[in-house]
C-alpha cells in the first residue's frame, strides 16, 4: 500500500514556512506529495526546497511570486521509478511518469448556483484499489491536504527500499546518547574475538546502524503520536464549529449530506 497527498500550500517562498511544510511531509511519510501554489519563480526557489527536502523533487515555476507554481515530492522508495517529467511554462500543470503508472493530480474549480469552491482531486488507474481517503488539518494554508492510500492490483510493485542514511537528528536525543555510550563500552570488549581491528570496526558499524534505526523509529513514532493528538483536537474543534454554524440542532455528520 502507498499513499498520495495533494496539498495546496499557498506559497512556499518563505524559509520558515518551507521548513514547517517539509517537516509536516516527513512526519506523515507520504510516498508521493503533489504541491500546488508553491509560488516558486526560478530554479533558486526549487533548489532551496530540494536541498531541505533531501529527496526527489520536480517543480514547474510561475511567472508571479503570488500565484501558481506546482511540484511533486517523492519518498526514497521512488528514487529509481521516475522516467518522464512534463510541465507547462506557467506553473499550473505538472506530471511525472512513475512505475507503477499513475495519473496526475489536478486542481479544479466548480462554479454553480452562485457558489464557487476549490476542489482538490486525485486520479489513479482503475487497477488501484482505494484503501483510505482522508483530509488533514493544515494551518499553513486555506486548503486541507487530501490523502489517498492505494493498494496496487495485478502484482504491481511500489519500488524497493531506499539507500539508508543516518538521521543525524537522533544524535541529539539523550536516550540514544545514553544507549550508545553503554553499548559502545560493551562492543569494545569484543575486540579479542576478531582477527583484526578492521573486522571489529565493521561489526561495530553494523551494530551502531541498527541502534540508530531503532531509536529513529522510536522518535518517529513519538512525533506521529503527538501529531495524531493534535489532529484529533483540530477535528473536534472543526466539528464543533460546523455544528454551531448549522444551528446546533443536529450532528455535523447528519446535516452535511443534505447540504452537499
Amino acid at each position: 500500500m502507498f499513499s498520495i497527498c495533494n496539498l495546496n500550500v499557498n506559497g512556499l517562498r518563505d524559509p520558515a514556512k518551507r521548513s514547517r511544510v517539509i517537516q509536516f511531509l516527513k512526519i506523515h511519510a507520504f510516498e508521493i506529495t503533489c504541491l500546488q501554489e508553491t509560488h516558486f519563480t526560478d530554479e533558486g526557489d526549487v533548489s532551496s526546497f530540494q536541498k531541505e527536502w533531501g529527496g526527489l523533487f520536480f517543480a514547474s515555476c510561475s511567472n508571479s511570486p503570488r500565484s501558481c507554481g506546482t511540484g511533486i515530492c517523492f519518498s526514497p522508495s521512488f528514487m529509481e521509478s521516475v522516467s518522464q517529467v512534463r510541465a507547462d511554462q506557467r506553473g499550473r500543470i505538472f506530471s511525472v511518469l512513475v512505475s507503477p503508472p499513475m495519473s496526475p493530480v489536478f486542481r479544479m474549480e466548480h462554479v454553480g448556483k452562485g457558489l464557487k469552491s476549490r476542489l482538490d482531486r486525485i486520479y489513479a488507474p482503475s487497477g488501484f484499489v482505494v484503501a483510505k481517503v482522508s483530509a488533514l488539518n493544515f494551518p499553513l494554508s486555506d486548503h486541507k491536504p487530501v490523502v489517498v492510500s492505494f493498494t496496487a492490483m495485478g502484482g504491481a510493485s511500489v519500488g524497493g527500499r531506499g539507500v539508508w542514511k543516518c538521521n543525524v537528528s537522533v544524535l541529539h536525543d539523550q536516550m540514544f546518547v545514553n544507549d550508545f555510550t553503554h553499548y559502545f563500552h560493551l562492543w569494545q570488549t569484543l575486540k579479542p574475538g576478531f582477527d583484526s581491528i578492521i573486522d571489529w570496526w565493521e561489526n561495530v558499524k553494523d551494530r551502531a546502524k541498527r541502534l540508530i534505526i531503532r531509536h529513529s523509529v522510536r522518535l518517529a513514532q513519538a512525533r506521529r503520536a503527538r501529531l495524531q493528538v493534535l489532529q484529533r483536537a483540530c477535528d473536534r474543534a472543526t466539528e464543533k464549529e460546523l455544528d454551531g454554524l448549522l444551528g446546533g440542532g443536529c450532528s455535523v455528520q447528519g446535516a452535511l449530506p443534505g447540504r452537499l
